[in-house]
Order: structure tokens, then sequence, then C-alpha cells
């Protein structure tokens, strides 16, 4: 089966700028690397769930923040891109929410392997860090596939905005 993830876009309007809420990965491989690993709240789909259900297990997983059923009027669906690396499709929901600065992310807790192929197991935090950047910043911050879609949302949003 083609492996699926969903999550959201989250950004806000601050000082006439658009800003995107993104997540650091935690655990010991990512501690110290910045530019090129941030992401946006995702997470595969389980079995049985929709994309738009996927997405919003996966934010709260990974963040520790829920949507208001307000919010959730606003959600709209923007795009499926497929990664080229490992063909993983992932849907992209958008949605204008600015939960603040200084967030601190409640996230869920994973098992890794470390060191690598050690038979030694830790429990690390999904996300480490979270925090909305400007557009440009966030396209440096990102994973480097992450680059492409958030360059499509800036012409999105900035065609949604002027309309």
């Amino acid at each position: 089966m083609k492996k699926r993830s969903a999550g959201f876009i989250v950004y806000r309007k601050k000082n006439n700028f658009i800003e995107i809420l993104l997540v650091h990965p935690g655990g010991p491989f990512y501690k110290n690397k910045d530019k090129g690993f941030w992401d946006i709240p995702k997470g595969e789909f389980k079995e049985n769930e929709s994309p738009l259900q996927a997405a919003l297990r996966e934010f709260e997983e990974e963040t520790g923040l829920k949507f208001s059923s307000n919010d959730l009027e606003k959600i709209k669906f923007f795009e499926s891109f497929t990664r080229k690396s490992d063909k993983k499709t992932i849907y992209f929901f958008v949605i204008e929410k600015d939960f603040g600065d200084n967030l601190i992310p409640q996230s869920n807790l994973i098992e890794i392997e470390f060191p690598h192929k050690s038979k030694n197991f830790i429990k690390i935090p999904e996300v480490d860090k979270m925090s909305y950047f400007n557009l440009e910043e966030a396209k440096e911050k990102v994973f480097p596939w992450l680059k492409e879609p958030l360059e499509k949302f800036e012409k999105f949003i900035y065609q949604t905005s002027s309309d």
C-alpha cells in the first residue's frame, strides 16, 4: 500500500507578513540541526482515516494544540503532493490561525532505536520546538522537499487574498 500523510499549513498575518507554523523534530539526530530540518505538523494515515481526520489527529499529537469548532469550518484543502524521494503522497490543508508566540509543543512520545542498529530503544518527543516563521524564513528552515509546496502555498495565499 502506498504511504500517505496529511498535515496543516497553519498561517497567520502579522505585521503585513504571512507567517507559517513549523515544527522541529525531537530526538538526538535533530538536536543541533536547524536550517533544512523543520516541517509542518503532519503524519501518516491510520486505517480508515480520511485525509482531514489524519491531519487533525497528527496536528494535535505533534503540537498539543486543537482547533475550535469555528476553526474547523475555515479549513481548506490546499493540494496533494507526491514526494519524489519515497513516492509518499502528502495531503495539505490550510487554515489561518494565530496560536500566539512562545509556543511549547505538548508532543506525543515515539520510540526510536538509538544509536542506529544498536538494539537500544529510547523514547523521544516527536516534536521538540514549534514556532511561526515568515514565508521566506520558513522556506529556508524546512526540509528541502517541502520548499515546493510552500512556494505553491505562497502563490495560492496571495491570489486568494487579492480576490
